[in-house]
């Protein structure tokens, strides 16, 4: 496994990946257990859970590189190119290089200022306007007065 993927779509899809994935899969079957007909949404669910653990996995890497660039009291630790040399110890030397390669690739770091722009931002006095699909308490008692 020579080649240097940091995203689980990337790994998923990869021929030389597929055998190492499938036996992480199965492993993780050996030891839980559920009905056969619900294969497809426990592998699906899973292959999430693991795309997650995978982008955690190499956000940690880079929030505890620019710490230490960070505590060493070097100007710019919020930059790539300062961090770019706190590699932490279990990541192995060719493969540190190609994630910061990765990172500083243009499509990914508009997919982060994209991505940061998207946040739950406070407007109007404070007050946030996006509420994921909820709604304020006095409409939902306006709407179950109307029902009863």
């Amino acid at each position: 496994m020579e080649i240097p993927l940091f995203q689980w779509s990337q790994i998923s899809k990869h021929p030389e990946w597929m055998p190492q994935i499938n036996a992480w899969f199965n492993r993780f079957e050996y030891k839980f257990c559920w009905d056969s007909e619900h294969n497809t949404v426990v592998r699906r669910v899973w292959e999430n859970h693991e795309a997650t653990r995978l982008r955690d996995f190499w956000y940690e890497a880079q929030k505890k590189a620019k710490k230490s660039t960070r505590d060493r009291g070097l100007q710019g630790w919020n930059d790539v190119v300062v961090w770019r040399d706190f590699k932490l110890i279990y990541i192995t030397k060719d493969i540190w290089p190609h994630y910061i390669e990765h990172v500083m690739f243009e499509r990914f770091a508009r997919r982060s200022r994209s991505g940061a722009g998207n946040w739950n931002r406070p407007i109007h006095g404070g007050v946030t306007t996006h509420t994921s699909g909820s709604i304020l308490f006095a409409a939902h008692a306006k709407r179950m007065v109307r029902l009863i």
